[in-house]
């Protein structure tokens, strides 16, 4: 069951069935395909994550944050927004793929996983930071429509794949900066 202040309706995982009381808001239709959307992610060796993701030169670039820390900032600054509030990161060949999803102003695209980075306002640059704060930041920005300690447990495994498989940096910006020239020179400085 999907809860709120009157049920909103059912998921079933292994049938991959659903079922959503229809209201104006779509609030409902809304949570019940992120559930799935988490179940499915999960179910692959992959995790969800409040983020913003950037493709430069064929690779992917993720932001987990919180609202507020510049994610949609981020994506309007870049040649090619991925998505701006939900990624997808999911095991692919060589490492992970980044996700798009309809989310805000996402786009049916994937590409390899290059980076995840913590955004900072002010300045412009990427400074490396150990991967220990990164699956830190990671874990503070995972999403579980359903909360549950098996869901939980593949969240926090997928995430820590993640971080152990990328560089992790604090990205520093500007509402003028170059973000694909930013990552491009961190790139070369890697």
């Amino acid at each position: 069951m999907i809860e709120g202040p009157q049920p909103l309706g059912w998921l079933d995982p292994e049938s991959r069935r659903g079922e959503a009381v229809a209201e104006p808001t779509l609030f409902a239709v809304d949570a019940l395909v992120r559930a799935a959307l988490t179940l499915d992610v999960l179910s692959r060796g992959g995790c969800l994550f409040h983020a913003s993701a950037v493709q430069v030169d064929g690779k992917a670039h993720l932001f987990p944050g919180r609202s507020g820390a510049g994610k949609s900032t981020l994506t309007t600054l870049s040649s090619a927004p991925l998505c701006e509030e939900l990624c997808a990161v999911l095991p692919g060949p060589g490492g992970f793929q980044v996700h798009g999803t309809p989310w805000w102003n996402g786009r049916p695209a994937c590409a390899p996983l290059a980076g995840v980075y913590e955004l900072a306002w002010g300045g412009e640059g990427v400074a490396l930071r150990p991967r220990s704060e990164g699956l830190r930041h990671l874990l503070a920005n995972v999403t579980l429509v359903l909360d549950e300690p098996a869901t939980r447990a593949a969240a926090f495994l997928a995430a820590g794949r993640v971080a152990a498989g990328v560089p992790f940096g604090r990205f520093s910006f500007t509402p003028r900066s170059n973000v694909d020239g930013l990552l491009r020179d961190a790139r070369r400085a890697a």
